[in-house]
């Protein structure tokens, strides 16, 4: 599974398209799929618009008007996220037999856990998570938040990106 929109795992590491799940859709002729940009963090979009609510309620209408486009534009890039994992349901339910994965060049931030929590759903009940990291200081982070979505602790190990790039 890959998050960016290239072709990486397939002119890189050789691995056929079919076998690729570029959940945020890609780029032709690897991926079928148009990219999907945005995020899904619906609550950004409740807080501009609670936002542009107060600004009315005391006649505002100058951070009304701003809060409201603020709003709007989160609207317009939000990504389904639920919908994303529905889409690649088949790719999730193949991950029966894994025995590993390998996080690169991810920053496992908040709006994409749901698809890390999908993996570990489908993925075998004992499994060992590697995650590569660029900083030590987001080592802490990165792991709680697979800790978040039920990863065993003893499962997770946290490697330098020199280990894989060597």
């Amino acid at each position: 599974m890959t998050f960016n929109y290239t072709s990486v795992l397939e002119r890189v590491y050789h691995i056929s398209s079919d076998r690729v799940c570029h959940i945020h859709g890609g780029l032709t002729p690897y991926c079928k799929e148009k990219p999907i940009l945005g995020h899904g963090n619906v609550d950004i979009i409740d807080v501009y618009q609670e936002k542009a609510k107060r600004a009315d309620d005391e006649f505002d209408e100058g951070s009304k008007s701003i809060y409201h486009a603020i709003a709007k534009f989160y609207e317009r890039i939000f990504k389904d996220t639920n919908q994303q994992i529905n889409k690649h349901r088949d790719f999730f339910r193949n991950l029966a037999d894994i025995t590993s994965v390998n996080i690169i060049g991810h920053s496992m931030s908040e709006v994409d856990l749901p698809y890390f929590q999908a993996v570990q759903l489908y993925s075998p009940e004992k499994m060992t998570w590697n995650i590569y990291y660029f900083n030590k200081d987001e080592q802490d982070s990165m792991k709680e938040r697979l800790l978040s979505i039920g990863v065993m602790k003893e499962e997770i190990y946290m490697r330098d990106v020199k280990e894989f790039w060597d």
